[in-house]
């Protein structure tokens, strides 16, 4: 058993560079759901949705695009066409364009939070952290409860090397979330930058980790 443990304290640096050391993301971002209730607001031609929903049911992204981007200039007082078209083009790893849109779509109305949090997602994939960081923040601010926030918010610190922050900050996400997984993750990750391997390991094999 102890020699179990010494071969996994020698591994866990090099299994945490792999994962994300040096400043890197061991988990690239994801896009929030786009479900069909999404989908069925948009007010365009019942077929036309239809041709849209079975263009992205198949991932088809760029006739979905080429289907939206139409349907905004025909309305080009509709929000909710460029929320969808954002949405798809983040699918599609347009992420430069998603964040364009959203900041066309945002000039109508504010964003709702989750398309305020895809927002700063494209933000992140782009390398705008500094913006990235403005908007988690703001959500932070909005939604307290939601470990999601202090989660990217450490993320992101931790890619500045701002360890201090990034340990805080994934320390307040697995308060708001005993469940939260990756922020576990993310906690072993700052202990290691740190030197702390008991910590490290201790974060990523405690017995408060769900399995």
């Amino acid at each position: 058993m102890r020699r179990t443990a010494q071969k996994f304290r020698s591994q866990l640096p090099l299994l945490l560079l792999a994962a994300g050391a040096l400043g890197q993301d061991p988990q690239p971002p994801s896009a929030p759901e786009l479900t069909p209730h999404i989908l069925q607001s948009l007010s365009i031609d019942p077929a036309r949705r239809s041709t849209l929903e079975a263009a992205i049911g198949k991932r088809d992204y760029a006739a979905a695009e080429e289907l939206l981007a139409e349907e905004a200039k025909r309305d080009t007082k509709s929000q909710q066409v460029l929320l969808v078209l954002a949405n798809v083009l983040f699918l599609d790893g347009k992420h430069l364009n998603c964040a364009v849109v959203l900041k066309k779509a945002e000039k109508l109305a504010p964003l709702d939070e989750r398309n305020r949090f895809l927002l700063a997602l494209s933000y992140v994939t782009i390398g705008k952290l500094g913006w990235a960081r403005e908007e988690l923040e703001r959500l932070a601010q909005s939604s307290p409860s939601n470990a999601v926030y202090p989660y990217w918010l450490g993320r992101l610190a931790y890619r500045k090397m701002d360890i201090h922050s990034a340990v805080a900050h994934a320390q307040k996400a697995i308060r708001l979330d005993p469940a939260f997984m990756k922020a576990y993750d993310q906690l072993g990750l700052c202990y290691d930058a740190l030197g702390d391997s008991d910590e490290a390991i201790s974060t990523t094999s405690c017995p408060c980790r769900p399995a």
